[in-house]
C-alpha cells in the first residue's frame, strides 16, 4: 500500500471529515460564544431535564461520551456565563443536579438552530446518502 493509499484509509477519512466539520461548528457558534463541546453539553443537560431525570455531572459526562473531568471543566464554564445551574440534590447533599437557566434556554434554542444549519450545509454533499450515513454511524457509536 503506497503513502497515498494509507492515507485514504476510513479512519482517516471520518478523521478529516471531523476536523472539517468541528471546524464549521466552531465559526457557526463562536457568534453566540459557545464552543461545540458547551453546545452538546447544553443539549444533554436540555433533554434530560426534560424527560424528567436529575443529572449529576458523571451522568453527564458519561451521556455525552466524555471525560468526567472535560465536562466539569466545560460545566464550570457554563455556570459562569449563568447558562447552567447547579443546584444540591436534597436527597444527597453531596450530588449537585443541574438544570438550564432561562437565558441558557433562550440560547440554546438560538444555538440549534445555527447547528441544523451548519449540519445541513456540511453533510449536504452527501446528497440522498445522509440518512444511510447517520445510520452507518450510528452502528459505529452505539
Amino acid at each position: 500500500m503506497s503513502k497515498a493509499e494509507k492515507s485514504k484509509t476510513t479512519g482517516y477519512l471520518l478523521w478529516q471529515a471531523n476536523i472539517l466539520w468541528q471546524r464549521e461548528m466552531k465559526t457557526a457558534l463562536k457568534t453566540v460564544d459557545l464552543t461545540p463541546v458547551q453546545f452538546f453539553l447544553l443539549e444533554a443537560v436540555s433533554e434530560s431535564v426534560s424527560d424528567g431525570k436529575n443529572l449529576s455531572q458523571a451522568r453527564l459526562a458519561q451521556q455525552a461520551g466524555i471525560d468526567v473531568m472535560m465536562a466539569s471543566k466545560v460545566l464550570r464554564t457554563l455556570v459562569t456565563k449563568k447558562f447552567v445551574v447547579r443546584k444540591q440534590q436534597k436527597n444527597d447533599s453531596r450530588s449537585l443536579s443541574l438544570s438550564l437557566s432561562a437565558e441558557g434556554s433562550k440560547l440554546l434554542g438560538k444555538a440549534r438552530q445555527m447547528v441544523e444549519k451548519c449540519d445541513d450545509a456540511f453533510f449536504s454533499k452527501l446528497i440522498s446518502k445522509r440518512s444511510k450515513f447517520e445510520k452507518n454511524l450510528q452502528g459505529l457509536v452505539s
